[in-house]
């Protein structure tokens, strides 16, 4: 599926009164963006495949890259609910909002996994990433085996703004950020 055929999907399954899973296979490639890829219902995704593959184990997400690559003046991300999200095996980079979070923003209940956030800029907060709390929720947001590298920050240290949002960070790495202020935290 493409990524204007996926966001065709999530808005047509959006305007459902409840939408339905859906699950969505990349295959290897540069994904150029504008706008933030918002994700706004229930959706897994996972990057890493080279098209020919019949199961999900078949996949190679280091081999068979597949990079969401921000082109324009927005974040790579934008997430806002509090269903169950997945995002496995992708890249996620160029993020260069005006007076927000380099990559982007995910809410309680969303998992990034063996993902790589890279290269971009949060030119008014946070470098990397920021979490969004979700009234009443108590789901986690979720980075398990993630590599998050070269991002910088023009006003604030964090490299990912995780508030008072539960979060679990398992297996990452987190190295060689910047931030404008001189001094780095790598989690706030």
């Amino acid at each position: 599926v493409s990524l204007s055929r996926a966001r065709a999907l999530v808005a047509l399954n959006n305007s459902k009164p409840e939408p339905e899973e859906i699950h969505i296979w990349m295959k290897t490639g540069t994904y150029n963006l504008t706008s933030s890829f918002q994700i706004n219902l229930k959706i897994t995704i996972y990057g890493g495949f080279s098209g020919n593959e019949v199961s999900l184990s078949e996949r190679n997400w280091v081999i068979n890259q597949t990079i969401f690559n921000q082109t324009g003046s927005a974040t790579v991300i934008w997430g806002n609910t509090q269903d169950d999200v997945l995002l496995d095996g992708l890249i996620l980079q160029g993020g260069r909002p005006v007076g927000g979070n380099g990559c982007g923003q995910i809410a309680q209940g969303t998992t990034l996994r063996n993902c790589i956030i890279r290269n971009n800029r949060g030119t008014g907060s946070v470098g990397a990433l920021s979490f969004y709390a979700v009234s009443g929720s108590t789901k986690k947001a979720t980075l398990d085996n993630c590599l998050i590298i070269n991002n910088e920050s023009a006003s604030t240290p964090a490299v990912i703004a995780a508030g008072a949002i539960p979060a679990d960070i398992i297996n990452c790495t987190i190295a060689n950020n910047y931030s404008a202020t001189g001094t780095q935290a790598v989690i706030t």
